[in-house]
């Protein structure tokens, strides 16, 4: 088994309740105390990475910057470890999102409106994963959002996709 960590980016100065899917938040300041601890776990644990990946939004940048320099390793960046494109309902509030759910009987295959479906983002974090995290040797990190880990995970434990949502 390889050395795989993910982690989530930190809070950002957006409200909680509204939907950030891909568009470009700052980090709070709760958020970069946040980074501090966690840049000062893995110092303290003596852990070194090889390689750190990160989405190229600025709230994964941001939160794997911290750890990079700390570890001394280059940080690549990918559009394709962004979040979902939540297209028109980007922004705003998670009831939005709630009453799209409920009117969709096979969310893992319908596309938001403008934006994308979670079949396409775990196709294109799939493909990012095994083209290049996985052949590379050493101990990696990636730091990247929600949906994006869900589906690294869903991939390495088998998990239907379709069941998830």
């Amino acid at each position: 088994m390889e050395d795989l960590l993910l982690i989530r980016h930190s809070k950002t100065s957006c409200s909680p309740n509204h939907i950030k899917g891909q568009g470009e938040y700052d980090i709070s300041d709760e958020g970069r105390s946040l980074i501090n601890k966690t840049t000062r776990i893995i110092e303290e644990s003596d852990y070194k990475f090889d390689h750190i990946f990160t989405s190229d939004l600025n709230r994964a940048k941001v939160t794997a910057k911290s750890i990079s320099e700390s570890q001394d390793v280059d940080l690549n960046y990918s559009t394709r470890l962004r979040e979902i494109d939540f297209g028109d309902l980007q922004d705003l509030k998670d009831e939005d999102l709630r009453d799209f759910y409920q009117k969709t009987e096979d969310i893992y295959n319908t596309r938001y409106p403008n934006g994308e479906s979670t079949k396409d983002l775990d196709k294109r974090v799939r493909s990012y994963y095994e083209n290049n995290i996985k052949p590379l040797e050493g101990s990696k990190l990636v730091v990247t959002h929600t949906t994006p880990i869900y589906s690294m995970i869903a991939n390495f434990y088998n998990i239907n996709k379709q069941e998830v949502g």
